[in-house]
């Protein structure tokens, strides 16, 4: 889906972190290809020697990003065309913003509409933060310290989001559902439901200004 963006000025960095579905070889395939012809260019792969899990391989993936603006995307993500093309037109009308994001449409086994709240404490803490799709200014990861592998079960997003909310940031919300998540009965995430209970305690202990008091007894 990044290479159908209308939007002509982006790089795609593939991250394999020793992944079973050998992504990285198939990456350098589909960009070798005469179909992808010369955007192949703009396709680079790293290989993680040992697996590194899914916070430090997004970290090992934006630290060699040339961009000032990053989209993270994992396997089970899309966007659509004009995400980028859309994205580019609000940073124009708005030189402060350093988050842009829209709803989240799914797809596979579910076609849930996910209409975002407002980005504010009271909503992100009742109903999840951003999608993992959401742009942001590269230097807002840097100025964090990158994504944090302190959380299992893939909740590093999640962390990451609520630490924004945390510093305060410029925040725009595009019409329409231009991200698309993969929804399968089987997945990290699916697994990661699971373990709500822990992993609502653990982002409390890192965030308690964040929380009322009270949820943290």
């Amino acid at each position: 889906s990044v290479a159908s963006q209308s939007f002509p000025s982006w790089e795609l960095i593939v991250v394999d972190d020793l992944s079973p579905d050998h992504c990285g070889a198939r990456a350098e395939l589909i960009a070798l290809s005469e179909d992808f012809g010369a955007q192949g260019r703009r396709v680079r792969v790293i290989r993680n020697t040992k697996n590194k899990g899914l916070a430090e391989s997004r970290n090992v993936g934006i630290r060699a990003a040339k961009g000032l603006w990053i989209c993270a995307l994992d396997a089970d993500d899309k966007i659509r065309p004009e995400y980028f093309e859309r994205a580019a037109e609000a940073m124009s009308l708005d030189p402060g913003l350093q988050v842009i994001t829209s709803d989240q449409q799914f797809f596979g086994n579910s076609t849930w509409l996910w209409v975002l709240p407002p980005f504010d404490t009271a909503t992100v803490m009742s109903r999840g933060p951003l999608p993992v799709m959401s742009l942001y200014l590269r230097r807002l990861w840097a100025d964090l310290g990158g994504y944090s592998a302190a959380l299992p079960w893939g909740n590093e997003d999640y962390d990451f989001w609520l630490r924004l909310l945390e510093v305060g940031v410029s925040i725009t919300k595009l019409p329409g559902a231009l991200t698309m998540y993969r929804y399968k009965a089987k997945s990290m995430m699916r697994d990661a439901q699971d373990e709500t209970e822990t992993e609502i305690a653990m982002l409390r202990t890192r965030h308690p200004s964040l929380f009322h008091p009270a949820k943290l007894m």
